[in-house]
């Protein structure tokens, strides 16, 4: 796992790394939390 987490991910949740750049030029990165049995997004923790 390239990324550093603190706790285990669930079985039942899929974290997803996103990263783009903003109109700025800013990198913006974030994990991205699917429930895998339902297609609604749990949390979207972003890093600046």
């Amino acid at each position: 796992m390239p990324y550093r987490y603190i706790t285990k991910l669930s079985d039942k949740l899929t974290r997803e790394h996103v990263r783009y750049n903003n109109r700025y030029g800013i990198a913006i990165a974030a994990d991205i939390y699917y429930a895998k049995d339902k297609l609604t997004i749990l949390a979207l923790r972003c890093h600046l």
